[in-house]
């Protein structure tokens, strides 16, 4: 009996030795890609769809071939529905085809990438449904998602900061005061983006005067039911400015005002973020995360607000500005930069640590 199961189990691994024939690959499949971030503050929507392959022939064959990215002839539909999900809109995307990368070196096809759009407005208070529809008839791939919003906000969904921003005390050190703003509905993300407007013009040629801006981004920390909180570093603040402004002796700059815009993803794109983001351990290995059934990717939405003054009727986008410490230190601590102040008929900046009047006078000057 034992020389009989020996045998049978000798004959199995030889026969297993033998074999060459191990498939690693299934049978091909059409699996789409998504990915569309909807954006109620954009006149035109895009949403990019392809093709994700497996095949039997060499990556850098099937990388050449166009059709192993894109899909040739789809029918792509966005469907408005309200909160009992009746429908109130339906529109078909167009196809626009732009190039695929700059290069024409490299393994992959040059074809055009194929981009599918919409000018129909996106309605903060509706949802929105993506359906895919192959010529193959295979089945249809959909995704839905809400949009980010501040319906149910009254007034300035910002409360903090106020009006003059104090980013350096009297000792011209740094400050760091807080900005806070109302969460969105249907929102998993939150960030500010500072916009800083400042003029420039030559020292000796003062109507050629040129308006610029830079804008950075704040992440927030502090995030609950009420509030959404994070930190204006005054440090960080004036640091922007040094990177971003060209050291020019010839050259003054004036402060202009100050915008902040709260920025906020979708209710998905919070665990896309995570599940994407850089492993920091050995393994590298990450689950799939999409909200596409019948496909992979992320169909999402965006929306972003401006601090606003003005109350609901007419809001305007609410202007800040620096303090008089704060300028201060601007033209103080980054005097490499020849920042101007401005005083009342009277103005003036420094020149390697030096005061330099504008004006007649330096006594409502001081620094």
């Amino acid at each position: 009996m034992f020389k009989r199961i020996l045998f049978i189990f000798v004959v199995v691994i030889t026969s297993w030795q033998c074999s060459n024939d191990l498939p690693v690959n299934a049978e091909w499949k059409d699996i789409a890609y998504v990915y569309g971030v909807l954006d109620p503050n954009l006149d035109t929507q895009f949403v990019r769809i392809g093709k994700a392959f497996l095949g039997d022939l060499p990556p850098a064959e099937m990388a050449g071939v166009s059709d192993s990215f894109y899909y040739d002839n789809i029918e792509v539909d966005m469907i408005a529905l309200n909160d009992d999900s009746v429908e109130q809109n339906r529109f078909r995307l167009s196809r626009i085809d732009l190039p695929g990368r700059m290069s024409d070196d490299g393994a992959f096809t040059t074809d055009d990438f194929h981009l599918y759009y919409t000018t129909e407005t996106i309605e903060e208070d509706l949802i929105y449904r993506l359906e895919i529809n192959k010529p193959d008839g295979g089945p249809t791939v959909t995704s839905v998602t809400s949009i980010a919003n501040w319906l149910n906000a009254q007034g300035n969904i910002f409360t903090r900061p106020g009006i003059n921003l104090g980013l350096a005390n009297a000792n011209r050190e740094p400050l760091n005061p807080t900005i806070q703003y109302t969460p969105a509905n249907n929102a998993s993300v939150y960030d500010v983006i500072v916009h800083i407007y400042y003029a420039e013009r030559p020292l000796n040629n003062p109507d050629a005067i040129e308006e610029k801006y830079i804008s950075y981004r704040i992440p927030t920390n502090d995030i609950t039911s009420s509030a959404i909180r994070g930190t204006l570093n005054g440090e960080n603040f004036y640091a922007v400015l040094e990177s971003n402004i060209p050291k020019d002796d010839n050259m003054l700059r004036f402060m202009r005002r100050i915008y902040f815009e709260a920025v906020v993803g979708g209710t998905d794109m919070r665990p896309y973020i995570e599940v994407n983001r850089p492993s920091p351990g050995i393994a590298q290995e990450k689950p799939l995360f999409t909200n596409v059934e019948n496909g992979v990717g992320l169909f999402t939405s965006r929306n972003s607000r401006f601090a606003t003054s003005g109350g609901t009727v007419n809001p305007q986008v609410r202007s800040h500005n620096l303090d008089e410490r704060s300028i201060n230190y601007l033209v103080m601590n980054r005097c490499d930069l020849n920042f101007v102040k401005t005083t009342t008929g009277d103005s003036c900046y420094c020149d390697n640590g030096t005061i330099v009047r504008l004006g007649n006078s330096v006594s409502n000057c001081s620094l």
